[in-house]
């Protein structure tokens, strides 16, 4: 891969890791299959973001992915979210994956209204775009161009195409996060390009059906410790069997240690 720098190098830390805020939680909380695992036997859904919201500061609304937010929605989430919680919202798939921000600016305006309306509940805006888009110029500066770059804003790359200095870049030149991902198949590139990290884990042998182990989360907890950053988002989308909340937690704890 041209440009590539050498994976897993961590960029030398602006400062202690005591003094870096770390937003630690799941890629969603609505999963049926962790009840009795995560949730409470018996514990009604209507009460699964309460629970949640108690163990972690921060959650990936993924639901947004699916189904276009409306002002109802997110009213009720700026609602039930407690003091100093944040949320990251996915963006639409609409926008992301069916157009691939063809002719998106109207649509990707109200995207971000509609997250503004979360206030100081807002943690930034996640981009991810589909496995088929390879590494196209012209395309990462048309996204580019349609983000408000007064919010924290985060592009994932799912082809292997991408990591690489000219995306690096182009990111950091708008103050645009890269994300940081585990998960099969794309390298563990970790690199900061904006005032904010992201890290989202999606498991290593397969996509969402994944426990990591400590000594995976502890190599992990090294590397983001290392980011000349002062806030890090992570997020665990390895929900089968409730593993991501589980992994999420031992991670807060290696963070914290």
């Amino acid at each position: 891969m041209a440009g590539a720098r050498e994976p897993l190098a961590p960029q030398p830390s602006g400062g202690s890791a005591t003094l870096k805020e770390y937003r630690i939680g799941c890629s969603g909380w609505i999963y049926p299959h962790w009840e009795g695992l995560f949730y409470p036997d018996g514990l009604p859904e209507r009460e699964w973001f309460d629970f949640y919201a108690k163990v972690f500061n921060t959650v990936e609304v993924n639901a947004t992915f699916y189904r276009f937010p409306t002002e109802r929605m997110v009213q009720a989430w700026y609602r039930k979210g407690p003091p100093g919680f944040l949320f990251t919202l996915k963006a639409f798939r609409g926008i992301t994956h069916l157009r691939k921000f063809r002719g998106t600016e109207e649509l990707v305006r109200r995207f971000y209204a509609l997250g503004e309306r979360l206030e100081e509940k807002l943690g930034g805006f996640l981009f991810q775009l589909p496995p088929s888009l390879k590494y196209d110029r012209d395309l990462l500066l048309r996204i580019l161009d349609q983000m408000d770059l007064r919010f924290p804003n985060t592009l994932e790359f799912r082809h292997p195409s991408w990591f690489q200095e000219e995306t690096e870049a182009l990111l950091r030149e708008r103050g645009v996060a890269m994300c940081i991902v585990s998960a099969p198949g794309l390298p563990e590139y970790v690199v900061t390009t904006a005032s904010h990290a992201f890290v989202r884990f999606h498991g290593k042998g397969a996509w969402y059906a994944y426990r990591y182990s400590l000594r995976e989360l502890r190599t992990w907890a090294a590397r983001i410790q290392g980011l000349p950053v002062g806030r890090v988002f992570i997020y665990f989308n390895n929900d089968w069997n409730a593993w991501a909340p589980e992994n999420a937690l031992q991670l807060e704890e290696l963070l914290s240690s």
